[in-house]
């Protein structure tokens, strides 16, 4: 056998492991490709069944803000209060944010996230308890004006009525002057009402420290302090008509006397329509004097 001969049966021996190492790479080869073909329509699969890589992630519930329904059994008073009050924030352990302005509002089952959360409410409310002390005070200091100035209204009305009504009977002269007049109050009926109202004011005044004091509470309005009034100064508070009345008895008194008039002659003072008892009474104790 030549050398070459001898070196073509060595390159033959040598080239032989190189074909199996090739057909080993082919093997290979062909079952990567097959398992990456397998892999794709994996992939397809999972894509049409919706599947994502989260699908196994524990899931996050989603934070909800829950506002407390509005009370609706309040009276006047703590209908202001509550809707004066700010509105709180709270987070709950569930992870809800609770939105109320008074505690009980809060669910039964409530727990707070953390403790400072619930250090936090309990500063909260106690703001929130002065600042509904507060409105309180305010609420019953406005009712309180308010009651007062209808008060003072309902008198006044009260005042107009009996001057009315003491001006119809004739215990009272009509005014001469209008109330646009620069010199009113100089009207002597003007000067005499305010007269009994300042009396009546001051009786009322006593009367009020008196049931402050214990004793029963009463309260006078105007006709009574006129009468009341009249009784203390009686020539102050005769009317015009009364005055002429006055006068005209008195005339007569000393025509009967001068002259011995006759009974029959004697001019009586003439009865008013409207007169009441105390008028007639009036009128009997003059002619006794």
């Amino acid at each position: 056998m030549s050398a070459t001969t001898d070196l073509v049966d060595a390159m033959s021996d040598d080239l032989s492991p190189i074909e199996e190492v090739k057909e080993e790479v082919i093997e290979v080869e062909a079952v990567e490709a097959e398992e990456t073909k397998t892999e794709e329509v994996a992939e397809e699969t999972d894509e049409d069944d919706g599947y994502t890589i989260d699908d196994d992630a524990p899931e996050v519930k989603e934070e909800k803000v829950v506002d407390a329904p509005k009370p609706t059994q309040l009276n006047t008073e703590q209908q202001y209060i509550y809707e004066n009050l700010p509105t709180l924030s709270i987070m709950g352990k569930d992870g809800n944010q609770y939105n109320i302005k008074v505690p009980n509002e809060l669910p039964a089952d409530f727990e707070f996230a953390n403790m400072r959360d619930q250090l936090n409410f309990n500063s909260a409310i106690a703001s929130q308890e002065l600042k509904a002390n507060n409105l309180q005070n305010t609420f019953q200091n406005q009712a309180s004006q308010k009651s007062a100035e209808e008060y003072a209204t309902r008198e006044d009305r009260a005042i107009v009525d009996d001057i009315s009504t003491l001006q119809k009977s004739g215990d009272l002269s009509n005014f001469k002057k209008q109330p646009s007049d620069a010199d009113f109050d100089s009207d002597p009926t003007a000067i005499l009402v305010n007269s009994v109202r300042e009396f009546m004011n001051k009786k009322n005044q006593d009367y009020l420290a008196r049931s402050q004091a214990g004793q029963a509470y009463r309260h006078i309005g105007f006709e009574e302090a006129f009468y009341a009034y009249k009784r203390a100064n009686p020539e102050v508070t005769r009317s015009a008509a009364q005055t002429a009345e006055d006068k005209q008895r008195k005339e007569v008194g000393r025509n009967v006397s001068s002259k011995g008039t006759k009974t029959s002659d004697v001019k009586r003072p003439q009865m008013r329509s409207g007169m009441n008892t105390r008028d007639i009474y009036a009128m009997i104790d003059s002619m006794d004097d």
